[in-house]
């Protein structure tokens, strides 16, 4: 009984400090015309390289002392979505929200923790703190002796 009590009470002070979390994703497709990517995100974020083609958002959120209900809430709003704005060549990513004001319940204020991994295709290279550059790609010389029509010049031979 005296452990049933004791387990009881721990129990109701754990509740007190319940922490939800959720990850999602974003996924943002890169034409050939895209050469440059800019980042306009609010708060701490890392940026990796990897092996595909898109560019991926795995936004990982854990809210204290909230329900389930708020988070789901402020997911549905899109506060840790990034918009994607296409200028030319350029993709700009931004943050949806940008101040993202403190979230207050019956039970006082929700501390919450955001973190941002943002997977680049490994093509792209920094330049800048924000910024990402795909390389130009040059144009393969002609082999010598054979015009860009792939035809022998007067005095050449093909082969």
């Amino acid at each position: 009984m005296k452990y049933f009590l004791l387990l009881l009470l721990s129990g109701g002070c754990f509740g007190v400090f319940a922490q939800v979390q959720q990850i999602t994703h974003q996924t943002f497709e890169l034409s050939d015309s895209i050469t440059a990517v800019e980042l306009d995100i609010y708060g701490a974020y890392q940026v990796e390289p990897w092996p595909g083609n898109a560019i991926l958002l795995e936004t990982q959120v854990r809210l204290y002392n909230a329900s389930q209900n708020i988070l789901d809430h402020l997911l549905k709003i899109g506060r840790y979505e990034l918009e994607e704005q296409v200028q030319g060549s350029l993709l700009l990513l931004v943050s949806k929200d940008k101040e993202r004001p403190a979230i207050k319940t019956s039970k006082g204020e929700c501390f919450e923790e955001v973190e941002q991994l943002l997977y680049l295709p490994e093509e792209f290279v920094p330049e800048g703190e924000n910024r990402w550059q795909r390389p130009v790609q040059q144009p393969e010389p002609a082999s010598p002796g054979i015009d860009s029509t792939g035809t022998a010049g007067p005095g050449k031979t093909g082969n």
